[in-house]
């Protein structure tokens, strides 16, 4: 009864299938059932696990005269002489009349005649200044312009002639091949006993990109399944939970700086020898620029002292 998620919400999802000992099985996505059904049960799959037991006879033929149409065109039946396939669905009004008050020689919009070209307009440079438009009031009764009439529905319109049908009396009914036992029939009364699993093939349909498939685990009791999905999937599910924007800069903030922890996370080996890269950098600049900062400060003391004692001498 529970509905299935859906398959475009580019979502991680886990789907299980359970295999009974009752050879009853049992379709969960993300833990919760959705499907299940008997694997004796040939109504429902489209290729049952036991084939039936009669099939059509492939010698046997539909009679050239069997008649399988159950109605046929009545003889009677022919189209009138009347009958105008071409007429059309609408047609003018003819007992419409263009109203006394409207305008067929007045535009829809005038310019309007309050406005007025800007203090700061220059014709030679701005060009020739023009009014906006505006509805033309002597339309608002009826209306202006070219007058048509409505439309209203023909009533001499009757659409395409279709022959009128009855029973026919030839009907033999619906013809079906002759059935015949099956010659490849068999009965497994235990289809969950299955023989070694060496291999697991999906076979998808669909129209969309990006769909990938992880962890496949064949397994033959259904709690080794749910630990091995609360290690993988579980914890696949919360850090797409994390990664998730949130609306605002607030929410853009916490999506980058999530995308970058889980990065950091995921190639902790090159982050982290490019961290000890910039740190390494970071102090040799500051090392190489300290000596350097040393000796311009005392370059200059000395400079000073010498010329004190030039000038000592001077005097």
């Amino acid at each position: 009864e529970t509905a299935a998620p859906p398959l475009s919400d580019k979502k991680p999802h886990l789907y299980t299938a359970v295999i009974t000992p009752e050879s009853e099985v049992k379709i969960l996505v993300d833990g919760k059932e959705v499907r299940s059904a008997s694997l004796l049960d040939e109504t429902a799959f489209s290729a049952p696990i036991n084939p039936p037991k009669k099939v059509d006879d492939p010698d046997d033929s539909k009679p050239d005269d069997w008649v399988d149409e159950p109605q046929m065109p009545d003889p009677a039946s022919v189209k009138p002489d009347d009958w105008d396939e071409e007429a059309p669905r609408l047609i003018e009004d003819p007992a419409a009349e263009r109203p006394d008050t409207w305008e067929p020689d007045e535009p829809l919009q005038i310019p309007d005649p309050t406005a007025e070209a800007p203090a700061d307009w220059d014709a030679d440079e701005d060009g020739e200044w023009e009014a906006p438009l505006v509805p033309n009031p002597k339309c608002k009764p009826s209306g202006c312009g070219e007058w048509m009439r409505p439309q209203v529905a023909n009533p001499a319109y009757k659409g395409k002639w279709v022959q009128a049908k009855i029973d026919n009396p030839a009907y033999v009914g619906k013809w079906a091949p002759r059935q015949i036992d099956n010659p490849a029939y068999y009965y497994d009364a235990a289809p969950h006993d299955v023989m070694p699993i060496g291999g697991v093939g999906i076979e998808l349909w669909t129209m969309q990109d990006g769909i990938l498939f992880d962890n496949i685990l064949v397994a033959t009791d259904p709690r080794v399944a749910e630990e091995a999905a609360e290690r993988t999937f579980s914890a696949r599910k919360a850090a797409a939970a994390r990664l998730e924007r949130g609306d605002g800069w607030l929410g853009a903030a916490s999506f980058y700086l999530s995308l970058a922890a889980e990065y950091a996370r995921e190639n902790a080996l090159p982050v982290g020898v490019a961290v000890c890269a910039v740190l390494a950098s970071i102090v040799l600049l500051c090392c190489c620029r300290a000596p350097a900062r040393a000796a311009e400060a005392g370059g200059g003391g000395v400079e000073g002292e010498e010329g004190e004692e030039e000038d000592g001498e001077g005097e």
